[in-house]
């Protein structure tokens, strides 16, 4: 099979904008142990600023991502996390710039977690027990390299160690911090390592998210927590043999959108937080944070245009009822081929800022697809504009006419063999048929499915009578079911196992349904059923 070259342009959004950014989108803010300075990452590498946003100094300069600066407690140098050799190690770089030094060297990811004041970095990793647990590994190594060891025995996430180094504050819990709604049983709690009498404790019980601690002095861990409603910064104090004394209290009070990281200095007093687009410092005396613009000003990067040739990564497929164009989807964008392998041509017919996908065709010069060009994912048609040209592969004019408006959007689209009618999901657990015509004007809709999963693999019979579909059970199993179009039979269960059964395909002739199924040792396989009982019990000879 010939291997597909498709080229276009590719705007570097983030890295052309040579101008003085006065609301960039930084992340990871660390203030220096004198309060003075921030070290933050931007574009992917690390940069450094005085509190107030003023005297911007990029550190390094690299294609890979650098990020989560942190400070040593001379303030003269910083550590990070960068993936430059593919995955996630720790470096150093001075702080006033130079060559890093790479501190960490195994295969695995590596997060630095804190920069202790005996020029330890403490960093979390998954090197023992990968393939047992899901929680990281706490170890440590020497800022100047060396060995990593294990620094203790329990797995978690964001260690830091106290100021007069007799308790390490952790988090144990696996929920990803991105869901600050998140309420159950796999929330992160602030635990607290005593290291002379090898003991754990658990500070936080909030059924929410709970993590990146950090000391205050050695009674207090400031925290970052949803418990007021959004991610806000949060504080408890500790007794001198590491109980939890007094009530957890808010730091702050962002009410419109949660913080997405923060930091406190060594000096105990000094913070720093990232609210979106926005840059926020704040004093322990005040409680009050102070937004902080930084004027960054810098050449590009990379190229701000960048011309790639893809002869791979193709995410979509759809082929066209003649059979003699395919329509490709590349990062958002809807291409034609010919399927004629001496025929060279590729061209881009969508040509959006917007996410083009789910490419299907209503007829030979037709295509129905899915875009978020008017803020929700909706029906498109695309056709030619040229009323001389109805080719799409030689058209120079092409129009976009908008299908669906409703208030859920639309997503896997899928004509009918017969080109009559198309049916697609909408919102989370509808799954909808509707008559369509030549110009894509829809009728008839009617809705086959409206449940809580979203039904999956959906294929059309060859006769246009009947969809397959897979659809998960209340014991979250995958079950096929062949479903009229016209919504006049209930759907017929014709897997029933009760292992995951899915991806559903008619035969030619559509007597028999192809399906994927573990049902034979955990493996997925292909299996089959007929749909007829008289063509199921006929011999090989009666065939």
């Amino acid at each position: 099979m010939k291997i597909l070259s498709i080229r276009f342009l590719l705007a570097a959004l983030f890295s052309s904008s040579f101008c003085i950014a006065q609301t960039p989108l930084i992340n990871t803010p660390s203030v220096s142990p004198d309060g003075k300075q921030l070290a933050f990452n931007f574009q992917g590498d690390i940069w450094t600023s005085t509190i107030d946003g003023q005297n911007v100094k990029r550190l390094t300069v690299h294609e890979a991502h650098d990020t989560n600066p942190m400070w040593s407690h001379d303030g003269a140098s910083i550590a990070f996390e960068s993936d430059r050799y593919g995955n996630s190690d720790i470096y150093m770089v001075s702080a006033n710039g130079g060559l890093p030094k790479r501190i960490t060297y195994h295969s695995t990811n590596d997060y630095i977690t804190d920069y202790t004041k005996d020029d330890t970095i403490i960093f979390q990793t998954r090197r023992d027990f990968a393939q047992v647990e899901r929680e990281y590994e706490i170890h440590s190594v020497s800022d100047q390299g060396g060995t990593p060891s294990r620094l203790m025995n329990s797995l978690g996430f964001d260690a830091k160690l106290s100021p007069n180094g007799k308790f390490i504050a952790f988090v144990k819990g696996y929920c990803r911090i991105t869901r600050e709604a998140y309420r159950g049983s796999a929330n992160r709690d602030i635990w607290l390592y005593n290291i002379a009498k090898d003991s754990y404790m658990q500070l936080t019980t909030y059924d929410g998210n709970d993590f990146y601690p950090h000391w205050g002095d050695d009674a207090t861990i400031y925290f970052q927590s949803s418990q007021s409603g959004k991610y806000n910064i949060h504080k408890l104090k500790i007794d001198a043999n590491g109980q939890k004394v007094g009530q957890i209290e808010a730091v702050t009070s962002f009410k419109d959108m949660g913080i997405f990281s923060f930091s406190v200095s060594a000096n105990g007093k000094d913070m720093a937080m990232v609210q979106g687009d926005k840059l926020f410092v704040l004093n322990a005396s005040s409680n009050t944070p102070k937004e902080v613009k930084l004027n960054i000003g810098s050449d590009y990067r990379f190229d701000p245009i960048e011309h790639k040739t893809y002869t791979n990564q193709i995410e979509e497929v759809a082929l066209s009822p003649n059979g003699k164009q395919t329509a490709l989807v590349i990062r958002g964008e809807l291409f034609l081929r010919s399927t004629d392998k001496d025929v060279k041509k590729t061209v881009n017919v969508s040509k959006s800022a917007y996410r083009d996908r789910m490419p299907t065709w209503l007829n030979d010069s037709t295509l129905v697809f899915v875009s978020d060009r008017d803020g929700q994912n909706d029906l498109y048609l695309l056709k030619s504009d040229d009323p001389k040209e109805s080719d799409l592969l030689k058209t120079l004019k092409y129009k976009v006419v908008r299908l669906t408006s409703a208030k859920e959007g639309e997503s896997d689209p899928i004509i009918s063999p017969n080109g009559k009618s198309i049916v697609y999901k909408r919102g989370k657990g509808q799954l909808i048929v509707s008559k369509i015509d030549a110009n894509g004007k829809l009728s008839n809709e009617t809705v086959l499915l409206d449940g809580w999963d979203t039904p999956g693999g959906v294929s059309w019979s060859p006769d246009s009578k009947w969809l397959a579909y897979s659809l998960s059970d209340l014991d979250f199993n995958d079950e096929v079911y062949i479903h009229k179009a016209d919504n006049s039979q209930k759907p017929v269960n014709i897997s029933m196992h009760p292992k995951a059964d899915r991806s559903p395909i008619w035969s030619a002739d559509g007597k028999k349904l192809v399906f994927t199924s573990n049902r034979n040792n955990g493996d997925y396989d292909v299996w089959f059923t007929w749909l007829n009982k008289s063509d199921w019990e006929k011999t090989p000879q009666d065939w």
